[in-house]
């Protein structure tokens, strides 16, 4: 009797689970959804479905198709790429414009609320809708609106306040967007009053190829093309300008080349009364854009030269052997703490590695010999100490180290530039290699101490 009745129980739960599954649970859905449509505008608008947006406002229009890969593009009054995300807030607004109240019917005198004349009308195509908007209620805290013939709407200003804008707010601002810079492979800076500078990408390095042939430091290329990255546009100025051909041919000319494009895509800059105007070719668009993009580009080509031993970065290393004296320290990390000798080192030698691995990661040449000659010039046949840095990845960097009349040299592996480096270079390896023995000899001591006291007793 007991396990017939369990039997029932479980019927009705099962009964009530599915009737709460397959009749309330949607009835709630419904009503939820029901709620959130609630005192919108356009309750049954699919902004996936529109092609196209306009924005009459002052006699003047603002025009924006989709195009290919749902990428917009403006029209009109001029041509040129959209900025996608604004185009996407816009339409987001529409579809999420909610109605503060109705005011009046749909036959009522539009003059009152500045509809007959409205400060602006927007439209779409795909999926049809025509707003206009009207004047600032006595409040002035929204405006009255209407759609298509309807009854008049107040609508509060910020729902509305993306349409009010001036038309470059819907052009695209990055000075170079849609350059792929995982591409970039060289870059050619034309200054009209200077020498021609050009970089080259090999192998994830750069190469300066003019004035003169050296390899570049990574860092400082990355922020001469960074600058032209980043980018954004000011203000557009009129394509048309007078002089603006002229005016940009006594400024500089950059150049970058992707990899598989047989064209550079060209920038052109100049200062011009306190400005800089700028010009991407093929674009049709003059703007501004700040000083400092400019600035970049007036490098001087000797800056740009590698002048760095190693190119390494302190959290990038992850085992360190350094032949010092004698002696060979390895250095190894393991869950982001330093051993050797597979113990953790202390503060007092931590402090000392970390040190030196700065040392290597920052400290620039006083001087850097592009044809060296032979090792023993520099002492590089005898170094003071020789160190491999293996890094994350497993890329390894060696460095030879020496000191010769009085001066430090160094030499990243068996040839290439050689490297006069301030005398802190070997410091900071010698203060390691102290600070490690100092350790050892606490140990030692450590031990014979503990080996006494177990024999007294």
């Amino acid at each position: 009797m007991r396990f017939k009745s369990t039997w029932i129980v479980i019927g009705i739960f099962a009964a009530l689970a599915a009737y709460l599954y397959f009749v309330d649970q949607p009835r709630y859905e419904a009503k939820q959804e029901a709620e959130k449509k609630e005192g919108l505008l356009f309750p049954d608008l699919d902004t996936d479905k529109i092609t196209e947006l306009v924005i009459e406002r002052g006699g003047k229009t603002a025009r924006v198709k989709k195009g290919e890969d749902d990428k917009w593009f403006l029209v009109e009054p001029v041509e040129d790429r959209a900025d996608d995300g604004r185009v996407r807030t816009l339409l987001s607004d529409l579809k999420n414009m909610k109605a503060k109240k109705e005011v009046a019917p749909a036959d009522a005198e539009l003059e009152p609320f500045g509809l007959k004349e409205p400060e602006a009308v927007i439209r779409t195509k795909g999926a049809e809708i025509t707003l206009a908007v009207g004047a600032k209620n006595p409040v002035g805290d929204a405006r009255f609106v209407r759609v298509d013939d309807g009854p008049v709407h107040v609508v509060q200003n910020y729902a509305l306040s993306g349409f009010l804008k001036d038309v470059s707010d819907l052009r695209n601002k990055d000075v170079l967007e849609s350059f792929s810079w995982t591409r970039l492979e060289g870059v050619t800076i034309r200054p009209a009053d200077g020498s021609v500078v050009r970089l080259v990408k090999k192998d994830e390095r750069w190469y300066l190829e003019e004035p003169f042939q050296a390899e570049a430091d990574p860092d400082e290329a990355d922020k001469v093309t960074d600058k032209l990255r980043w980018a954004r546009i000011n203000r557009f100025l009129d394509p048309s300008q007078k002089d603006a051909d002229e005016k940009l041919a006594k400024g500089i000319r950059v150049e970058l080349k992707q990899e598989g494009q047989a064209d550079p895509v060209v920038v052109e800059m100049a200062e011009v009364d306190g400005q800089v105007w700028a010009r991407t070719e093929g674009r049709n668009a003059l703007f501004t854009i700040n000083k400092d993009v400019y600035q970049a580009f007036r490098v001087d080509p000797e800056k740009l030269r590698r002048t760095k031993p190693v190119l390494t970065k302190v959290w990038k290393v992850k085992k360190l052997e350094l032949a010092i004296d004698g002696e060979t320290l390895l250095y190894e990390k393991d869950a982001g703490k330093w051993k050797r000798g597979g113990a953790e080192i202390q503060d007092a030698e931590r402090q000392k590695l970390d040190a030196l691995l700065r040392a290597f990661e920052n400290t620039r040449a006083d001087e850097v010999i592009g044809s060296p000659g032979e090792a023993s010039r520099y002492g590089l046949d005898q170094p003071a100490y020789t160190a491999t840095l293996t890094h994350t990845g497993d890329k390894v960097q060696e460095l030879v180290v020496a000191e010769k009349d009085g001066s430090v040299y160094a030499q990243a592996g068996s040839d290439g530039p050689v490297y006069k480096m301030p005398k802190t270079y070997l410091d900071a390896a010698r203060t390691l290699l102290e600070a490690a023995k100092g350790t050892q000899e606490k140990a030692t001591a450590s031990t014979e101490s503990a080996s006494e006291g177990g024999a007294k007793e």
